[in-house]
């Protein structure tokens, strides 16, 4: 079946879906998430005025920075540069100026809320960017893409830049089907299954690939190549060979969904752009480790993603995560969850802990060995809330051993050279696009300063933040 027969079958069944949404959404409601607005009064004219700088590269003291009409137009050592005349001034004293974030593996249709509608698209882009996070990878989505795309285009909401990785593509059966019947009441379990792309041969899954490419003009393609639960349905080698050389050969780089070591091994030396998570089942050897550095190929974390219900329970809510979620959410994680998933209970309940050991481990080890990383989320998983989560990684991977200058550089200048050839955000130089925050604090140091998050602006305009206890 056609990607545009799929959908179409799929708006019939949403239509069927949307009278059960209709009585939830009046039952419950959407929770909230915290909202952004531009603040299109101020000038596009703006000095930063003697700061430290981390460029994306490295921190520089003391220094002046000036943005214009979206982008950085001048930088110099703090003294030595004429403030241009009518610029709003933002002085640096205590202070640290950053480009905006990257969040190299994201969702915008869920907020990683518990029993409850999730939030709109538009509502969970706009999350990303209170917390700074100003540019997402989204690994895996529909349309709510295009419409956020929309309506940032138009000026109805600020939201991140998006690089879409296309629908995804699994074997009949395969991971998320499994996941999507066992979370989901029907019918949004049907709506959400009938969405999913599958084959079932080499030559289904380069077909399925160039449909994908045709119908809807990714920026990457999404390959999943796992079985979750473990001994259901798995892609097999040669259709995941096939679907890689499809995409390679139609100049869409494929990224590849794999969680075992031996998985992603074979995906990397298959031709795989990215892989989209750090292995979690089973621990990585030094042969393994050897043979993913000889590709090249770089990883999305996700390593907190295992475990964050529970940190939730049990260590509480973050500032930030206070501030842009729902108070209601926030509660329901008070206590250690207790899943109730057909199929995936004894996997999440009884061997959370040993999945997050070798997933922490496997992150250890590609670090020491220099693999290339870029610091993602998985959000919209349960528990993995936009934005606010990935200061979580953050700290969790310093934790782990990475240098906060390492983790700085994961969320900035890393993911932008893989996100594009020749990127334009990602740095603080002349000529970059102005997506920056301002912090409070040396987060080179004290990765937690990051937190202390104190303005964002979004192609030169400063962003007002409104958390969620004022919505």
């Amino acid at each position: 079946m056609s990607v545009r027969k799929r959908i179409g079958l799929g708006l019939v069944m949403l239509v069927v879906a949307g009278l059960a949404v209709v009585v939830v959404a009046t039952l419950q409601g959407r929770p909230r998430l915290a909202a952004v607005r531009a603040n299109t009064a101020a000038p596009q004219l703006t000095a930063f005025r003697n700061f430290s700088v981390f460029d994306g590269e490295r921190l520089r003291r003391d220094l002046d920075v000036v943005i214009d009409d979206g982008r950085v137009s001048s930088i110099m050592p703090a003294g030595q540069l004429a403030i241009p005349p009518g610029a709003v001034i933002v002085e640096g004293e205590g202070r640290t100026l950053l480009p905006g974030l990257i969040d190299s593996h994201s969702h915008l249709f869920s907020a990683g809320e518990k029993e409850a509608l999730p939030p709109s698209a538009g509502a969970i882009a706009q999350a990303f960017v209170y917390a700074g996070v100003t540019t997402v990878l989204v690994a895996a989505g529909g349309p709510e893409v295009d419409d956020v795309r929309t309506a940032v285009a138009a000026g109805e909401i600020v939201g991140p830049r998006l690089y879409w990785a296309g629908p995804g593509l699994t074997t009949v059966g395969g991971h998320p089907i499994p996941l999507l019947r066992a979370m989901l009441p029907w019918p949004l379990s049907a709506v959400m299954v009938r969405g999913v792309i599958t084959a079932s041969d080499a030559g289904e899954a380069a077909s399925r690939v160039r449909e994908i490419v045709e119908a809807e003009s990714p920026d990457l393609i999404k390959i999943i190549y796992d079985d979750l639960p473990p001994g259901s349905p798995h892609l097999g080698a040669e259709e995941l060979r096939a679907a890689i050389d499809t995409a390679l050969e139609l100049g869409v780089r494929p990224v590849v969904h794999a969680t075992t070591p031996e998985d992603c091994v074979l995906a990397a030396e298959a031709g795989a752009a990215l892989l989209v998570h750090i292995p979690q089942r089973g621990r990585v050897s030094e042969e393994h480790v050897a043979r993913l550095k000889a590709t090249g190929v770089p990883f999305a974390t996700t390593v907190r993603l295992i475990s964050a219900s529970w940190e939730l329970a049990e260590r509480g809510p973050t500032k930030l995560e206070r501030e842009s979620v729902d108070p209601g959410q926030l509660a329901a994680w008070q206590a250690a969850p207790a899943w109730d998933l057909p199929g995936f209970s004894e996997e999440v309940d009884e061997r959370h802990a040993e999945v997050a050991a070798d997933a922490q481990a496997n992150f250890r080890s590609l670090y020491r060995a220099g693999v290339t990383l870029l610091v993602g989320t998985d959000s919209g998983v349960h528990g993995v809330f936009p934005g606010s989560s990935l200061h979580r990684e953050l700290a969790l991977l310093v934790r782990l051993g990475m240098t906060p200058v390492d983790a700085l550089r994961g969320v900035t200048s890393v993911p932008a050279d893989f996100l594009e050839e020749d990127p334009d955000f990602g740095r603080i130089a002349a000529g970059m696009r102005a997506d920056l925050i301002v912090v409070r604090g040396d987060p080179t140091t004290d990765i937690g300063a990051l937190e202390n998050l104190e303005e964002v602006f979004v192609g030169g305009v400063r962003v007002e933040r409104i958390p969620v206890d004022a919505r």
